[in-house]
C-alpha cells in the first residue's frame, strides 16, 4: 500500500511539474527566428499617473513608448484603449527584428489605430497586435498591463 501511495504521489507531481509550463514556440522561417510567448527579457516596471511620462495617455487613443525594456531593448508601446484597459506591445518587429536591430515597431502620427514596422512595413493593429497587412506573419508580442487608477503596471 505504501508503494502504491508513493507512486501516485511522485505522478502528480510530475503531471503539475510540466501542466504549467506550457509554451507555444512560433518560428520564423524568413530569417530563422524563433518567437516564444514571453520573450526572454523581463518587463516590470509602473508609471505613475501624476508623472510626466503618463501625461499621453490622460486620455483614450493616447499611447507613449517606454525605452530600453523588452525584447532585445527596443521598448515597449502603451496604448490606452479605454477608460480603464491598456495595452502594452513589445516594439520588436516580429519579422525582422531578430537579424536587424533597426527594426521596430511605432505608430504613424496621421493614424493612432495602427502600428506599422520600420522595415518591412507590416501594420498591426494598435487595439489587439494582430497583423493588419504583412509581410509580417507573426502579430506583436503583448504584454500584461495592470490599472489601478494610480499607476500602471506593464508585466510579463
Amino acid at each position: 500500500m505504501k508503494k502504491a501511495f508513493k507512486i501516485v504521489i511522485a505522478l502528480v507531481f510530475v503531471i503539475s511539474l510540466f501542466s504549467c509550463s506550457k509554451k507555444t514556440t512560433t518560428q520564423n522561417v524568413q530569417n530563422n527566428c524563433v518567437y516564444q510567448n514571453a520573450p526572454s527579457t523581463q518587463v516590470n516596471f509602473a508609471i505613475l499617473a501624476g508623472s510626466a511620462q503618463f501625461f499621453p495617455l490622460n486620455v483614450t487613443g493616447g499611447y507613449i513608448y517606454v525605452s530600453n525594456v523588452g525584447y532585445q531593448n527596443r521598448g515597449v508601446l502603451i496604448y490606452r484603449l479605454n477608460q480603464t484597459q491598456f495595452m502594452a506591445y513589445d516594439r520588436n518587429c516580429t519579422k525582422d527584428g531578430c537579424t536587424n536591430s533597426k527594426a521596430y515597431v511605432y505608430v504613424p502620427t496621421a493614424n493612432t489605430t495602427i502600428c506599422k514596422d520600420s522595415i518591412c512595413g507590416s501594420i498591426y493593429n494598435i487595439f489587439d497586435g494582430s497583423i493588419q497587412a504583412g509581410p509580417a506573419t507573426i502579430p506583436l508580442y503583448q504584454y500584461h498591463t495592470n490599472w489601478d487608477g494610480n499607476q500602471l503596471h506593464v508585466y510579463n
